[in-house]
């Protein structure tokens, strides 16, 4: 269902990710990557989430980050 929202749905996830419930920045993370470059504007987000304390949420953003940034040349120095 979100690979037919897509884009559109990009900024209402970004905006979840500064949500308090740990539960719903886990499935935004996931969403973006499920939606992969499409979500490319989610990037600065999606860096930013990386600096979380919790490594599983870190795990997930990177996971997402890796589908979402594919082939984007900011990504792999983030990573890194």
């Amino acid at each position: 269902l979100i690979k037919l929202c897509g884009k559109g749905a990009v900024p209402g996830l970004v905006k979840s990710l500064k949500d308090g419930d740990e539960r719903v920045q886990t499935l935004a993370v996931t969403l973006l990557g499920n939606i992969g470059p499409e979500a490319k504007e989610s990037l600065p987000a999606l860096v930013r989430a990386l600096k979380d304390v919790k490594p599983e949420f870190r795990q997930s953003v990177i996971h997402s980050l890796g589908a979402v940034g594919r082939g984007d040349k900011t990504v792999v120095p983030t990573l890194v």
